[in-house]
């Protein structure tokens, strides 16, 4: 018969080793525990919530009011978060980008396309700006208080912006090409027809002798207006292209007072004409902080 084995304490040895084991895993999740914990002191804190983002906005439509009848199914109001909630999906519009505000506000009241329009705060203030671009959204929501009641905007028709100067009439013209001038005698012939002595005309319109030039020289009056046509589409409005040695601040206007390189009441000296360097130039070092500003 074959012999068996006497245990020698072994059951004694089986708890000392599920003792052991026990002990490695709790030191194991001990040091878990440690480095979540080190690694939750070192993460930066979240950003306080703005109260903008965590208010309710309530879009009132008065650009068809005069026309809605009573049996028009038609929405006359909106409600907006400022800023949509995390998980949301992105077809989500909400108050932080204009360009897709707008287009929202077009598309649910049914707003024509050839009507422009703005928010209107409805403030106690009479003299609140209107809303009709990035730079003026924000402005006005770092100015939100907390609230619990809804913040209303009316959706008000206005006047297209435009900034248009009277051209002068046309004088007689050199086709022959005579006329043509390199770039840097072209460039300082026109600055000095727009802006003699160096001073800012008070809205950079061409000057007769600038249009001479112009004609004179027709591969950069092409320019121009190609130019022009770009700045247009950038911008909504081709006329911050003043002509071409100078444009104007597409965010303020010529109430732009942040002054940079060239920039005189919201006029922005070009170094060549047709070419906006001085333009991008500016709004990188004075509107690097703006909303609407990515260049």
């Amino acid at each position: 018969m074959g012999k068996t084995r006497e245990p020698h304490g072994g059951s004694d040895d089986s708890d000392g080793e599920a003792a052991d084991k026990a002990a490695r895993k709790a030191k194991k999740r001990a040091r878990r525990e440690e480095r979540k914990a080190s690694a939750a002191a070192s993460s930066p804190a979240p950003a306080p919530t703005k109260p903008w983002e965590v208010a309710v906005f309530q879009l009132l439509d008065k650009v068809n009011s005069h026309a809605r009848g009573a049996a028009e199914q038609r929405l006359d109001r909106l409600e907006l978060h400022g800023r949509r909630e995390p998980g949301a999906p992105l077809e989500v519009v909400d108050m932080s980008e204009y360009p897709r505000l707008a287009e929202y506000v077009r598309r649910e009241f049914m707003i024509d396309e050839s009507v422009s329009f703005a928010l209107r705060p409805q403030l106690a203030s009479a003299t609140a700006s209107l809303i009709r671009d990035d730079t003026t959204l924000w402005s006005f929501l770092v100015q939100v208080q907390v609230t619990s009641q809804p913040i209303i905007l009316e959706v008000v028709p206005v006047a297209e912006r435009c900034v248009r100067a009277q051209q002068p009439l046309m004088p007689p013209v050199d086709l022959s090409g005579a006329a043509v001038l390199s770039r840097d005698a072209f460039d300082a012939a026109l600055k000095r027809a727009i802006y003699p002595s160096g001073e800012r005309h008070a809205i950079g319109a061409l000057t007769p002798r600038a249009m001479q030039l112009l004609a004179a020289n027709p591969d950069r009056l092409l320019a121009f207006d190609m130019l022009r046509d770009v700045v247009g589409r950038v911008t909504g409005n081709s006329h911050h292209l003043l002509n071409p040695v100078a444009a104007l601040c597409p965010l303020h206007g010529p109430k732009c007072s942040l002054p940079s390189m060239l920039a005189l009441e919201g006029q922005i000296r070009l170094h060549h004409a047709n070419e906006l360097d001085m333009l991008l130039a500016h709004l990188r070092t004075a509107h690097h902080g703006d909303l609407g500003c990515r260049v």
